[in-house]
Formats: C-alpha cells, sequence, structure tokens
C-alpha cells in the first residue's frame, strides 16, 4: 500500500505518492496545475516510461487511480516548463519537501526561507543522498541474483526474475539521477569531467559535436549558474577521447 501526502505550493494541493520501496512520486495533474500545463497528458507524454505511472489514492468519490510521476520526471518537467514559478517550485520539493519525507516519512514546513544558494545546495545534496541509496539497493539486488546463477536455480524461477529485474531497475534509476546532477557514464557536464580527469574542456566544441551528429544536449540545475549543460558520451569520447564510463561507472 502507497502512503499519500498532501501538500501546499501557492494555494494548489500536491500529493505525493510514497511507495512501498521507499521511492516518491507526484500526481501528475498537480504538478501539471502549478506548472501550467494544459493537461496533465501534455506533461506526461514528454517523459520516459520509467519516469511514469498510476497509483491508487483516495478522494471524495472513493478509490481512484491517477496518473503519477518519479521525482527525475518532476525534474524533467519542471525544466520544461515557462511558468517564472516552475523554478520557485521545484527548488520547494527538492529543498523541504523532498529531504522531511526522506527523513520523517512526511513534510515538516518552515524550510522555505533558505536563501537560492542554500536550496540548490541541499538539492544537489539530496541527489547524491538518493544516488548513494540507489547503488545500495543496487549493490543488494545484485548479491541476490548471483546468488540464484550460483545455486543454478531456473530463471524461470520468480525469485531469481524478479531480483535480475530489480537490479536493472535499479541501475536505470541510479544512472538517471546521476545525469541530473552531470555525472553520469551517459551524459557529464565540463565541470564534472574537470574535477575527475583533471585539464580544461570547452564545451563549444562539444556542442558543435552534438548538433553535427545529433546527440541531444541537456540542462540540469547548478548551485553556481542556476543550469548547466551536459553533454552526450560520445561527443566526450570523439572530441576529447574520454570515456564518461572510467570515471562515472556505477
Amino acid at each position: 500500500m502507497s502512503n499519500i501526502s498532501v501538500f501546499n505550493f501557492n494555494q494548489n494541493e500536491i500529493r505525493t505518492v510514497l511507495k512501498d520501496d521507499g521511492e516518491i512520486w507526484f500526481v501528475a495533474s498537480d504538478v501539471a496545475t502549478v506548472l501550467e500545463y494544459s493537461v496533465a497528458s501534455a506533461m506526461i507524454r514528454h517523459l520516459d516510461e520509467d519516469e511514469k505511472g498510476v497509483s491508487i489514492v483516495h478522494t471524495l468519490g472513493g478509490e481512484q487511480e491517477v496518473s503519477i510521476i518519479s521525482e527525475s520526471g518532476l525534474y524533467s518537467a519542471t525544466l520544461k516548463s515557462r511558468k517564472p514559478e516552475a523554478k520557485q517550485f521545484k527548488k520547494w520539493i527538492t529543498s523541504d519537501v523532498l529531504p522531511s519525507i526522506r527523513k520523517n516519512g512526511g513534510y515538516i514546513a518552515g524550510q522555505e526561507n533558505d536563501d537560492p544558494e542554500l536550496i540548490l545546495a541541499k538539492a544537489l545534496q539530496v541527489a547524491n543522498n538518493v544516488i548513494l541509496r540507489k547503488t545500495q539497493e543496487l549493490q543488494q539486488a545484485r548479491i541476490e541474483r548471483d546468488f540464484a546463477i550460483e545455486t543454478k536455480a531456473h530463471i524461470s524461477d520468480k525469485k531469481t526474475a524478479t531480483a535480475m529485474a530489480t537490479a536493472s531497475v535499479k541501475s536505470r534509476q541510479a544512472e538517471k539521477l546521476k545525469e541530473q546532477i552531470g555525472e553520469s557514464k551517459n551524459y557529464a557536464s565540463v565541470k564534472a569531467v574537470e574535477k575527475v580527469a583533471g585539464g580544461k574542456y570547452n564545451w563549444r566544441e562539444l556542442k558543435k559535436w552534438c548538433l553535427a551528429h545529433g546527440k541531444k544536449i541537456k540542462d540540469i540545475a547548478d548551485a553556481n549558474y542556476g543550469s548547466v549543460k551536459i553533454y552526450h558520451k560520445d561527443a566526450w569520447k570523439a572530441v576529447y577521447g574520454i570515456n564518461l564510463t572510467d570515471y562515472f561507472a556505477a
């Protein structure tokens, strides 16, 4: 059974769903209202499959199945929104609501007055904490999978299949959140690569290569600049001979 919590952002109701596995999801229609999407489906259609789902929530009319989006899906939706309040909404979610839910199992108000630098720093810390937790979950799932293989369990066995599926899902989720802070084996920022590999790298060359080869350039939040670009692993390999997997593999 998922746990439902209801919060208020600028007089708009925001419902969160805390699933049994500890993942926090958001009711899509509530987020769409805040970000001024015409309908929730217009926002959802641009998200990856693992960033959206459905859940049962209690309403005045009884139980109802609603569309929900993951934490990563919420980040993607806010980046695409042109509403001025989108940045404020994301800060509120990442620096106040999410940390409180993870720490206390619910929301504790009163953290809204932090300055922007502290808010972004908290958001990045939250992302790092989530990555750590997902990495630990992934390691446990791999242990269960390897044990099943070593004992020659059949792949059709439900427990073995579940363990292997869980390892795959957790790996994708961890990689997506790493991408949100520019330290992914698929995408990375110039600042992140300079930090681990040393040297200086020109973003213009990376951008030029991506545009020429049809590779998407993404935006992520940054504590110093508000947002920065992250570039595809193929661009890093082609332009600078850098293999992101050597530095950011799980």
